[in-house]
């Protein structure tokens, strides 16, 4: 049986190594030496190690291993601990939690009660949260917040405000904030841009574009997928063509599939489904269900059965267990008349084994 003495000062080494392998962008192996000190050692863990092994169960996405680390840490009392629970707030923002955003503003709450005060990292880890529950309420507190402990002017919040606020809808605050930082990074126009695009403000979105230019401020892919859906929602295809060219000649930047299938529905909902089927054809991306659920969407406004028939064979491939893409084809072929079809539709849906959905119809 090891010594007190050998037990620690084998802590103490794991411990190096476990910060370096975090520090070094090596979560895997950080959590995997976690693991290991955990069934090897007779000693508690130093508190400093939750922090960083909560840092890698957000860098990997592994929310769920971050809230075993989180119950771990209650065991041992380290909730007061301001470090600890800075990160606990983190990890529990992250997208993939069972109703991760309401433990993570819950556990905010926790700590305003134990007297702990937030920093600029649990600040920015509350914002997604605060957006994932629509709690416009608790972004204006947290800014408030912000301001009177001076974390306010630091910027990757204030453009992290914009983007919650506009995500919020409330745009008279993203603008607000937009306008008070002295220097507007690509992050801070991007978040400004894509808030109007998602309140169908095309027009403002891309007035707002041609300032960030003006201003010699660089897009990036994310202002260029913005920019697109703003297009999209106005149903501006030629501008949304010109956006996509300028994209890649003008900024060198490559389109992602994100990019092709906003340019799919911007061209679907212009009634060009001819273009649409060709951008999809010639993408050098793999092709998205995003793209060819546009596509299926618009062939039932237009009643085109053709396109209908390529696309919903696509989607039945990339997600076979999706019941709106049969329902959709089906009453596409109702809607011209061919029942026959419409009919094999169900039968090749129960054939499958899927289900429609709640609220779901096959009434056309």
């Amino acid at each position: 049986m090891m010594s007190y003495s050998s037990n620690y000062l084998r802590l103490i080494s794991w411990t190096k190594q476990l910060t370096s392998h975090v520090n070094q962008g090596l979560h895997r192996q950080a959590l995997a030496l976690f693991r290991h000190m955990q069934t090897s050692l007779a000693l508690s863990l130093d508190p400093c190690v939750f922090p960083l092994l909560l840092k890698s169960c957000s860098a990997i996405h592994r929310p769920q291993l971050g809230t075993a680390v989180h119950s771990h840490a209650v065991k041992m009392g380290l909730l007061s601990n301001p470090f600890v629970a800075c990160a606990l707030v983190d990890v529990h923002g992250l997208p993939g939690v069972e109703d991760g955003s309401s433990k993570a503003i819950a556990f905010y709450r926790q700590m305003r009660e134990l007297g702990l005060k937030p920093n600029l990292i649990t600040l920015l880890a509350l914002l997604p949260a605060c957006v994932g529950l629509a709690a416009l309420s608790l972004i204006e507190e947290i800014h408030g917040y912000s301001i009177r402990n001076g974390i306010d002017p630091h910027p990757q919040l204030r453009s992290g405000l914009v983007d919650a606020y506009g995500r919020c809808g409330c745009l008279i605050n993203a603008t607000n904030v937009f306008h008070s930082m002295k220097e507007r990074d690509v992050v801070a126009w991007s978040s400004l841009i894509s808030a109007y695009a998602l309140l169908g403000e095309a027009r403002s979105a891309l007035q707002i574009f041609r300032q960030m230019e003006m201003a010699k401020v660089c897009p990036d892919d994310i202002t260029f997928l913005a920019v697109l859906k703003a297009c999209s929602h106005a149903g501006l295809a030629d501008e949304a063509l010109d956006y996509f060219s300028r994209m890649q000649e003008d900024y060198g930047l490559q389109a992602n599939s994100d990019h092709y299938s906003c340019l799919v529905d911007v061209l679907s909902r212009a009634g060009r489904l001819n273009e649409a089927y060709k951008v999809i054809r010639e993408m050098p991306v793999k092709v998205t269900a995003k793209a060819w659920g546009a596509l299926l969407g618009a062939c039932r406004t237009y009643g085109e059965v053709e396109l209908a028939e390529i696309a919903g064979r696509a989607l039945f491939e990339i997600e076979p267990d999706n019941p709106a893409n049969y329902v959709i084809l089906a009453r596409i072929y109702a809607s011209v008349g061919r029942h026959e079809e419409a009919q094999r539709m169900r039968r090749e849906m129960t054939e499958r084994g899927v289900k429609v959905a709640p609220g779901s119809s096959w009434v056309v």
